[in-house]
């Protein structure tokens, strides 16, 4: 769906003649020309407050100066023009919001197919050790479960095992068994780790003196 923005623009009569440029535009509206720019091509969304300054300094509707519709509107009464911008302009940061958050996720989520098939590994592998939780649940699906489905730490999870199976450690382990626990039991285990004695070791200069 097109803006009229070009169209506006070059019809707006303005310092004696008609048509402006869309620096003078931008001046107007109080944004950079290439911020305009993206605006006038469709390439970036207009935002509610910016849209509605358009509208108003070019006299027509905030819905007609987006696209939305070419019809001529008509409202019996001020308060009925201002209920239907401020509607207007709801539906305006929903969208808006709803775009950037649907953005970041495809950018956040977006995987290559190499990535997908060592996830499928991991997960493999980690089924294959630990097998289901006491529920039944497959241990990848628990795991997830307790740290949500982040590519990230699943890939950390996964060097975490190399690592235990190099130093003969038992790290992942723990890591496991207190990620699969329930928020109470976590609480509980966090109670008794902070009441147990910690191991005596010499800091790291000391080690280096030596």
């Amino acid at each position: 769906m097109d803006n009229k923005l070009k169209e506006l623009r070059l019809n707006k009569e303005f310092n004696g003649k008609k048509g402006m440029t869309q620096q003078e535009i931008a001046d107007v509206i109080g944004v950079t020309k290439r911020t305009y720019i993206y605006w006038e091509k469709g390439e970036r969304q207009i935002k509610p407050i910016k849209a509605q300054k358009l509208a108003e300094f070019f006299g027509v509707s905030v819905s007609y100066l987006l696209g939305y519709g070419d019809e001529l509107m008509t409202f019996n009464s001020g308060a009925e023009f201002e209920e239907y911008r401020n509607n207007l302009i709801k539906r305006l940061n929903t969208r808006e919001r709803l775009e950037k958050k649907l953005g970041k996720s495809t950018e956040q989520y977006k995987l290559d197919k190499k990535t997908i098939e060592k996830i499928e590994l991991i997960k493999q592998r980690i089924n294959e050790k630990y097998g289901t939780n006491s529920h039944g649940n497959p241990a990848y699906d628990a795991l997830v479960a307790g740290i949500g489905e982040n590519d990230f730490f699943i890939r950390l999870f996964d060097a975490i095992l190399d690592f235990d199976e190099l130093k003969e450690t038992e790290i992942s382990d723990l890591l496991y068994k207190y990620l699969i626990l329930d928020n109470d039991s976590k609480h509980l285990i966090l109670e008794l780790i902070n009441k147990l004695p910690q191991s005596k070791t010499k800091s790291l200069s000391e080690k280096d003196n030596k």
